[in-house]
């Protein structure tokens, strides 16, 4: 007897040429596994499965309205991830392999949540102050005054090492307790690591960016060759691309930064004009790159070529 066809559906947002085709022919192959795939886009497309693209503002948009959601997910970005992941650039066999997994598991894959602490401090709950605590920590985050206060002796990195565990929930103010350090949503976001970058805004590659003004951060978690790139952005506009070719750093750690700063506010994203050839900079943006060179050992215009 031969087996019947599977008809399935599976759904797409935020993925670029490159991927949708390659998921088409994905899809394709899996009629050798009797399932007839149906494709469209996320959510005029009731689906089985969706597949998002995490590096744009549509895949990380449909990402966080699934949350909770009873649907399978599978989600494509250069960063790992709870649930079912599959990194930037896979081939036409990994995603088949994949969406066939998917439509042959009889439970809906969880979405991952964004960090509970960094979606109070996006605003996600509103303006009013809030204190939460994981295990012992507690954290009192202003979305008003745009700052997180913490208990003496703790340092930024404890509570970065700790925002993607369960357990995070919100108390009343602890009375007991004192939170005398304030550290801005600046220094906080500038200083996440590259796996919580979904929980900050989606980059895009073609939009140049530059600084309206020098972040405030934290020497703890600030690394010279970061210091270099925000230099840069504080100068000119870049691109991300461009900008990760000039500091030669990973495009990871390029578009960590323009997430910090369309998080905190210091993104100047308009219309601007990006020069096409790298021009020497004038005297008072050298003098600037010379004192970040110097204090960090770096090499100025070997950077920028």
């Amino acid at each position: 007897m031969t087996t019947p066809i599977n008809a399935m559906r599976v759904a797409t947002a935020g993925l670029d040429l490159l991927h949708t085709t390659r998921l088409k022919l994905a899809c394709s192959l899996l009629l050798a596994d009797r399932i007839d795939v149906q494709l469209g886009p996320w959510p005029q497309h009731a689906a089985d499965v969706v597949v998002l693209g995490l590096d744009s503002a549509d895949g990380l948009a449909a990402w966080q309205a699934l949350q909770g959601q009873p649907v399978r997910v599978l989600v494509v970005s250069r960063t790992p991830m709870a649930g079912a992941w599959i990194k930037h650039g896979a081939t036409v066999r990994e995603l088949n392999e994949h969406v066939r997994l998917l439509l042959s598991s009889p439970h809906a894959t969880p979405v991952a949540e964004p960090a509970l602490l960094l979606r109070h401090c996006r605003g996600e709950f509103g303006a009013g102050a809030v204190t939460l605590q994981h295990a012992q920590l507690h954290v009192r985050v202003d979305p008003r005054n745009g700052c997180v206060q913490l208990p003496a002796g703790v340092a930024l990195a404890e509570v970065i090492a700790a925002l993607d565990r369960s357990g995070w929930h919100v108390v009343p103010d602890p009375a007991a307790t004192a939170l005398p350090q304030r550290i801005s949503f600046e220094a906080l976001f500038f200083a996440l690591p590259e796996h919580l970058r979904q929980a900050l805004p989606a980059v895009e590659p073609s939009h140049a960016l530059q600084l309206r003004q020098w972040p405030e951060l934290t020497a703890e978690t600030s690394s010279p060759a970061q210091l270099l790139a925000i230099a840069h952005l504080h100068a000119r506009p870049w691109r991300p691309q461009a900008l990760a070719n000039a500091c030669k750093l990973p495009l990871q750690t390029v578009e960590c930064l323009f997430a910090a700063a369309l998080a905190s506010g210091l993104a100047q994203t308009a219309e601007i004009p990006v020069p096409a050839t790298q021009h020497r900079p004038d005297g008072g943006n050298t003098r600037f790159f010379s004192w970040v060179a110097r204090r960090f050992g770096l090499s100025l215009f070997q950077a920028q070529s």
